[in-house]
C-alpha cells in the first residue's frame, strides 16, 4: 500500500466520494504509468525477477502515447 492508501478490518463510513467518467482518464491523471500488454507479455512480467521494469521500460506507455 502507497503512504496515501489505508486499510481498515472495521467497516467505515465514507467522508465523500469522487465519480470519474473514465477509470483510465483518472489513473493517468494520479500518475500511475499504465500499460496495455498481451497476457504473454503480461507473464513475463509477473515472472520477472526485477518485477518487470526493465521489459516495461522497453515499451511505451499509455501515458507517453497521449502527451
Amino acid at each position: 500500500m502507497g503512504e496515501k492508501e489505508w486499510t481498515s478490518r472495521e467497516p467505515v463510513k465514507p467522508l465523500s466520494e469522487t465519480e470519474h467518467p473514465s477509470a483510465l482518464d483518472a489513473m493517468i491523471e494520479n500518475g500511475v504509468q499504465v500499460y496495455f500488454v498481451d497476457k504473454k507479455t503480461f507473464d513475463e512480467i509477473a515472472a520477472a525477477d526485477d518485477h518487470g521494469r526493465q521489459l516495461l521500460a522497453s515499451l511505451r506507455s499509455e501515458n507517453m502515447r497521449r502527451a
